[in-house]
């Protein structure tokens, strides 16, 4: 039966956009596997992006049963991003930003490069690209702020076979650990010889700091807008908060940029519990905001039911 969870999945994404929703459908993927339907599936998404996941997961279970994930970070990277440019997609996980980015940018010459460390979910990254005909370029590494290696712990839930992970020898992770390259993007930057990044998206799980720290070149000559999903909670785990966040932004000339309860972007100071925002150039600040600001998703969509 391999298309038993797609099918309930499509019938789900009918229903109103809810965390609730989500978990339930994770139950029964969960229920469903010790029946020996496969709980890995390519699942179409809203938009028309066709992705390969594993419907148990956490990640990965709330772009398949609700259809779609983080809706307004994929706004906010369109309004950002030119459609012949060049995006950078940091903790790419299994694609759900990388692959409808690219799909979104291909037409007019654009690129994606989506960077990922954890194996599972690289060849969930391969697999989904081969279905919607991408010739998307992925980094199987992890970025901080040297080079060398690194050990990543995939959390688990439900039994899923991929999805989020933390990096460092601290991570507080529950699943399989395993050994992985880590290098710096302004190394990695270099040695592919990429040209100008004009955005950056950055999901790495608390460990922002040591990333932005080992990007100071490639933000000094490109000034790419960034887009965060910082995780505050986890930054001490890493002997960080936003507030070194802040500090590097201060250094590098750019601006916080957070959303109001209504969505509409704001300039923020940094405090110790920012959790997704964009970090614009100075110089930049004005126009991306009025960018922003005519957005018709909002960041705050993630956060509904």
């Amino acid at each position: 039966m391999p298309h038993v969870l797609p099918a309930v999945a499509h019938a789900f994404q009918r229903l109103p956009r809810s965390r609730t929703k989500v978990r339930i459908g994770r139950v029964i993927a969960a229920a469903l596997t010790f029946a020996g339907v496969d709980a890995v599936a390519p699942v179409r998404l809203l938009d028309g992006t066709l992705v390969v996941l594993d419907l148990r997961g956490r990640t990965e279970g709330e772009a398949a049963w609700n259809g779609t994930y983080a809706p307004g970070e994929l706004c906010m990277l369109k309004a950002c991003t030119p459609r012949n440019g060049l995006l950078l997609d940091v903790g790419a996980n299994v694609g759900l930003v990388a692959l409808p980015m690219a799909l979104y940018m291909a037409p007019a010459g654009g690129r994606v490069v989506a960077i990922e460390p954890v194996p599972a979910n690289l060849q969930r990254l391969h697999d989904s690209a081969r279905l919607n005909g991408l010739s998307l370029e992925i980094e199987g590494v992890a970025l901080g702020d040297k080079v060398g290696s690194i050990p990543v712990t995939r959390e688990t839930g439900l039994g899923a076979s991929s999805g989020n992970a933390v990096v460092g020898d601290n991570a507080v992770g529950t699943g399989d650990t395993t050994i992985v390259e880590l290098t710096t993007l302004d190394h990695l930057a270099a040695e592919r010889a990429w040209g100008r990044v004009d955005t950056m998206k950055v999901d790495v799980e608390g460990y922002e700091v040591p990333f932005l720290r080992g990007a100071a070149a490639l933000l000094a000559r490109d000034r790419p807008v960034i887009v965060g999903e910082f995780n505050s909670h986890m930054m001490p785990a890493f002997g960080h908060t936003f507030l070194d966040v802040g500090e590097i932004c201060d250094k590098n000339g750019y601006r916080i940029v957070a959303f109001r309860a209504d969505g509409a972007p704001i300039e923020v100071k940094a405090t110790v519990g920012l959790g997704n925002v964009a970090l614009v150039p100075a110089e930049r600040l004005d126009a991306t905001m009025r960018l922003l600001a005519s957005m018709t998703d909002r960041p705050t969509d993630r956060r509904a039911g």
